[in-house]
């Protein structure tokens, strides 16, 4: 008869508390996706052109600029995006 682990109950809570910070964080990133896809078809109609720049190269350079003034922001939405993608591969 196999033993019991007395580890066995918290690995358990701690793989289900897992799984609910990561659906926090898919919604999250969800959030942030949608803010961003918001703000970039804004943008694209909006921006008029800014030396020489049609939109897409100035929705560019803005972009870029919140990356760099939320390093941590891009950072996440890149990590997320990237667990996104692999899980999606990973199922093929």
């Amino acid at each position: 008869m196999a033993k019991t682990d007395p580890e066995t109950p918290d690995l358990a809570e701690q793989i289900a508390q897992l799984r609910a910070d990561m659906a926090r964080i898919a919604e999250t990133l969800v959030g942030l996706g949608q803010t961003f896809r918001t703000t970039l078809s804004d943008n694209l109609g909006a921006l008029p052109s800014q030396n020489g720049q049609g939109p897409v190269e100035a929705t560019l350079a803005q972009i870029t600029d919140q990356a760099r003034r939320n390093p941590a922001e891009a950072l996440a939405v890149a990590a997320g995006l990237g667990l996104l993608l692999g899980l999606w591969v990973g199922r093929r």
